[in-house]
């Protein structure tokens, strides 16, 4: 199979100044098969899972993320677990800003794995700037653990590096992921998680509420003239009452 590949495009942060606001951001995510790497993208990306498992050959997705007048332009790869295509593997590490090293929780040998991708990584990226973040999937399936955190810990110190454990499933630790290795990277302004997070639905949030206060006020300003409106027609009647009165 022949796989071809874009000719010299680099997805390397790019500032022309430090003024400049805007910014590309590569992140690639490696790891064996069925560890979870596009159940991770897929949270991140737009919300949802794919029940049905199919093995990814290799995906690209992106993402503006606006932090004031700020705009980072983050690209991120989802990688191919399978070994029969190494150039594609390569071709990742060798366009990646920073790294996402998945592994199931319930799978030592996808964890064991991760020793072979860091080895490729060291080697493409020798004397460049990069991130490396070990992330441990499937946190939900405690009872079939087979990962020790502790273990993943210290492979993680080995490495300089940040472990987390999360579980694409439930939604847990997801926008984490992103959010520390985005925080490592020199940027002109700090980016929080809520940044992260899709904004369509906080949007439509605030446009209900404002919607609501806007009735409610109403009600209430109807309600108050309505009060008004009868108590002074009391006092009408009292008047016109007192008036007809013979002395």
């Amino acid at each position: 199979m022949s796989i071809k590949f874009p000719k010299s495009t680099s997805y390397h942060t790019k500032m022309t100044s430090p003024c400049c606001n805007a910014a590309e951001y590569c992140l690639v995510v490696l790891g064996s098969a069925g560890v979870g790497k596009t159940s991770l993208v897929s949270r991140f990306f737009y919300d949802k899972l794919n029940d049905n498992y199919q093995p990814t050959l290799q995906d690209s997705h992106r993402k503006e993320i606006m932090v004031n007048d700020f705009t980072l332009k983050l690209h991120v790869i989802d990688t191919t677990g399978k070994n029969e295509f190494p150039a594609m593997r390569k071709w990742s590490i060798m366009h990646g800003d920073a790294f996402a090293l998945v592994y199931s929780i319930d799978d030592l040998a996808s964890f064991t794995m991760l020793e072979v991708i860091y080895q490729q990584i060291l080697e493409e990226k020798s004397g460049k700037d990069y991130k490396i973040l070990i992330v441990g999937n499937k946190s939900d399936l405690e009872v079939d653990r087979q990962v020790a955190q502790s273990s993943a810990n210290l492979t993680a110190a080995n490495w300089g590096c940040d472990h987390m454990e999360i579980s694409a499933k439930n939604d847990q630790n997801v926008y984490s992921v992103f959010f520390n290795i985005l925080t490592q990277i020199p940027l002109p302004c700090r980016i929080s998680l809520e940044h992260l997070k899709p904004s369509t639905s906080s949007l439509d949030s605030n446009t209900r509420r404002k919607k609501f206060n806007k009735v409610k006020s109403v009600t209430v300003m109807d309600s108050t003239a309505s009060t008004r409106r009868n108590r002074m027609m009391s006092n009408k009647r009292k008047m016109i009452s007192q008036s007809c009165i013979i002395s």
